[in-house]
């Protein structure tokens, strides 16, 4: 096995890395276009970075505008699913 990685490689584990953040925000069945749009907006983010930020802040102001932040952030993982279902809904309908 070699020290560098083949972009086969590397792609794979962007997808495996994709696919456990979506599980775990209970999303799974993405439609192609979705699921590419969700891997851009995790490349062009750190994800990972947000998801601690809320370690930085200390003081309540900050701290609550964090958890706001967060709720937002739930609610569009929520939405994402929802929408998809519709779509596959509607797409099961218009066969």
């Amino acid at each position: 096995m070699g020290i560098f990685k083949s972009s086969e490689q590397k792609q794979q584990e962007k997808n495996d890395r994709t696919e456990k953040f979506l599980k775990s925000h209970g999303i799974t069945g993405l439609d192609p276009q979705t699921y590419s749009h969700v891997r851009e907006l995790m490349s062009d983010n750190n994800w990972s970075a947000f998801d601690h930020i809320g370690a930085v802040f200390s003081d309540s102001t900050h701290r609550s505008i964090i958890d706001d932040l967060d709720m937002l952030t739930k609610q569009n993982w929520i939405l994402m699913q929802q929408n998809s279902k519709i779509i596959e809904e509607l797409q099961k309908n218009n066969k």
